[in-house]
């Protein structure tokens, strides 16, 4: 049956909140080395500096920088696959990219295809939605979908909240691939290749759009999964994220 985690309509209200205030240590920057060694992505690459503590104003985030495309895309599928494992059967995790990519008029990124391909339509410890576009109701008219989150965004911006954004589905629109039952949503800021665009945070409850400049979708989660938070204190209260991370599919909760 098909499946599209698609968020509720907000009823006008702000300030949502996480209730799950849950208090285990944080890795270790030895302890992330030996995840990439766990990975395969190999001594040799962590030796020479492969992984890397990059700092933001409010956070810092532990990156891949694996030289070349298709090393650096594995690299960080192994990490996140070791992190929050894939479900044993992945729900939708095939399908006819290029129909989807048509109809919402753009290109999406690789590492959210091969992202699909391993976990398909889930969520990360039943709380973060991850949508699969390949898993939509009959009849889904996405750019339907997609307009109904920039309206959220539209009516901020009328009620007085700083926030600024290109209408869909202009270059350099947001396209929303996760949403968090905060009201909260993730989406992808189409600038430039699909494989450099960034994730860009909707907070719902300070109507904020928070870039997360350089990270891509699966990088994203990387940090999220590892209690750090590239948007610093919005989006999500990522204690949430205490292990064992968890992503379970609809067929799963039946």
């Amino acid at each position: 049956m098909s499946f599209l985690l698609v968020p509720k309509l907000r009823l006008g209200t702000h300030g949502c909140e996480t209730l799950l205030r849950l208090l285990p240590s944080r890795r270790s920057e030895a302890e992330l080395h030996d995840l990439c060694s766990q990975a395969e992505l190999g001594k040799k690459e962590a030796n020479a500096g492969n992984w890397r503590l990059w700092s933001s104003t409010k956070s810092s985030i532990y990156r891949s920088v694996l030289k070349g495309s298709d090393n650096h895309m594995q690299g960080i599928l192994k990490v996140i696959k070791k992190l929050a494992p894939p479900p044993k059967e992945p729900q939708c995790p095939k399908g006819n990219w290029k129909k989807v990519e048509l109809q919402i008029g753009f290109k999406l990124p690789p590492d959210y295809k091969q992202f699909i391909a391993a976990y398909g339509t889930g969520s990360l410890q039943s709380f973060m939605h991850i949508w699969n576009y390949l898993d939509v109701p009959s009849g889904t008219h996405l750019p339907n979908v997609i307009k109904q989150i920039t309206s959220e965004y539209e009516f901020d911006k009328k009620a007085g909240y700083p926030i600024d954004f290109t209408p869909y589905p202009q270059s350099g629109c947001l396209i929303p691939f996760c949403n968090t039952d905060d009201g909260n949503y993730l989406s992808w800021r189409t600038t430039g290749n699909p494989s450099d665009w960034c994730v860009v945070a909707y907070d719902c409850g300070s109507g904020r759009l928070i870039p997360a400049e350089g990270m891509n979708m699966v990088k994203c989660l990387i940090a999220l999964v590892q209690k750090e938070n590239p948007f610093g204190n919005a989006f999500c209260n990522v204690e949430i994220f205490a292990a064992p991370v968890t992503y379970t599919t609809p067929m799963s909760k039946n």
